[in-house]
């Protein structure tokens, strides 16, 4: 490097991946004071969306691939302003009268499992 030359910084590319998830605990009421965080059961399940550039993954808590079978939100989360993100929440189906759709979910991911014969 010569003298007055800017040194040249790497900064390493690091592609998000599934990280287990912290398991939330059941409350009576939600905690008060500084430093709580909590969010309502919408009557979905909890997931993971790994987001990549354009590639989008969907993880169970337990870390089971769901990206085949929910292809309607790997599209959603697909246009998500962002490069790359790793989000971790409830992920349901939400009718046109704006309340969750649990049955309507559970159908969309047992439709697509693998090991069942495809719906006639």
């Amino acid at each position: 490097m010569l003298a007055g030359d800017a040194p040249v910084l790497y900064t390493p590319v690091v592609h998000p991946t599934f990280t287990r998830p912290l398991v939330p605990a059941d409350a009576a009421r939600p905690p008060r004071g500084p430093g709580w965080l909590f969010e309502p059961k919408w009557d979905g399940f909890r997931f993971q969306v790994v987001k990549d550039g354009d590639r989008v993954r969907l993880f169970s808590k337990s870390g089971a691939e769901y990206t085949d079978r929910l292809r309607g939100m790997v599209e959603d989360f697909r246009r998500l302003p962002t490069r790359s993100a790793v989000l971790d929440g409830e992920l349901c189906f939400i009718g046109a009268d704006g309340l969750p759709r649990f049955y309507q979910m559970l159908r969309e991911m047992r439709t697509r499992w693998p090991d069942e014969a495809s719906p006639r």
